[in-house]
């Protein structure tokens, strides 16, 4: 019953989302490295609820959808892909929220 009607809250969050990129957020790293896990887990602690978010370990394959090309690093990263701009190589998990607090000023802000 409660999704049977369309609120002015529900239209506004999906006039936003059709309108709009998510947050990409990819670590790329091996699913063993601890460095890798800590940087998912930052990037699973950004708020929001539409985001696009993945890890891809070179090991397993392919990335699908893959839609942007990362460079083949010698250490786990997090790239950051926003509507602005997308990240240089993150290594720390601290850089993430940086990164996203940073690139949300402007004139959209």
């Amino acid at each position: 019953m409660a999704l049977s009607r369309l609120t002015e809250a529900g239209l506004l969050l999906l006039d936003r989302e059709l309108s709009r990129d998510p947050v990409h957020l990819t670590v790329v790293g091996a699913k063993g490295d601890a460095d890798a896990a800590a940087l998912f887990q930052a990037a699973l602690r950004v708020p929001g609820t539409y985001k696009r978010l993945e890890w891809w370990d070179r090991a397993e394959g392919a990335l699908p959808n893959a839609d942007v090309e990362y460079p083949k690093l010698r250490r786990a990263a997090a790239f950051v892909c926003t509507e602005r701009r997308c990240s240089v190589p993150l290594y720390r998990a601290d850089d993430i929220a940086t990164f996203l607090t940073e690139s949300s000023r402007g004139p959209e802000s």
